[in-house]
């Protein structure tokens, strides 16, 4: 365990990592277990991702860091499209400590994902109102409040929070990309545009963008503009 730890310090994570998994091998313990899944899940969450599980697991099995390992299991099963095992993890999550901004925001997702538009935004509620008091990145909280509400059809609720995202988090493309969106679905072609012509300035990738900004040009009559917008974003998929 601690020719691990040392290894750590000197950035040798790979060295850690199997130093740590022979250790298992000869004497697990709860505090072996979370080092594994901590290497594991920062440096080889993709291909070890079942022996993150397992230790967390063990670690929860042994009543060690509970709070980090629910978490850690929460995020491991959000991975594997296991939402709502991923919500059982950030309800034990929330019930060791509830300003845990990160289990409200990772179970509002995994609502997301499950379609409960309205129960995220519940979460989404809930965890902004620690703003200024647990540090977090409330800009991208506020854009996802946005895109429910858009999902749902309550324009009028994204474009207030949206505007709110725009405060905090202006140089995120995402944010743009919300904005543009809603100005489509309200009739604000312009904004649309202007919106999009942001978010594809900062992140040129996103196939949404040139999207909504094609079907904007429509609108507008820039019939050339759209066919070099959908060429874009043929290119991209």
């Amino acid at each position: 365990m601690q020719l691990s730890y040392e290894k750590c310090r000197k950035n040798d994570f790979l060295g850690a990592y199997s130093d740590i998994i022979e250790s298992i091998k000869l004497y697990p313990t709860a505090e072996s277990h979370f080092l594994r899944a901590g290497l594991a899940q920062n440096f080889y969450f993709d291909t070890d991702i079942d022996n993150v599980i397992e230790s967390y697991k063990y670690c929860i099995e042994h009543e060690y860091k509970l709070e980090e390992s629910y978490y850690g299991l929460a995020e491991c099963f959000h991975a594997q499209c296991r939402y709502n095992e991923a919500i059982d993890m950030c309800n034990k999550v929330l019930l060791e400590n509830k300003k845990n901004i990160s289990a409200l925001y990772g179970r509002a997702i995994c609502k997301m994902k499950i379609g409960d538009d309205q129960s995220s935004i519940a979460d989404y509620m809930r965890a902004v109102k620690y703003e200024g008091i647990v540090d977090f990145d409330y800009g991208t909280i506020y854009n996802n409040i946005a895109d429910a509400y858009l999902r749902l059809g309550n324009l009028d609720m994204a474009e207030k929070y949206v505007k709110e995202a725009l405060k905090r988090n202006h140089l995120e493309w995402y944010v743009w990309g919300t904005y543009g969106e809603l100005a489509y679905n309200k009739g604000d072609y312009k904004r649309c545009i202007y919106s999009l012509n942001n978010a594809i300035t900062i992140d040129n990738k996103c196939a949404d963008s040139y999207y909504y900004r094609a079907l904007a040009k429509v609108k507008m009559g820039n019939h050339s503009g759209a066919y070099n917008d959908m060429e874009i974003l043929n290119a991209i998929d």
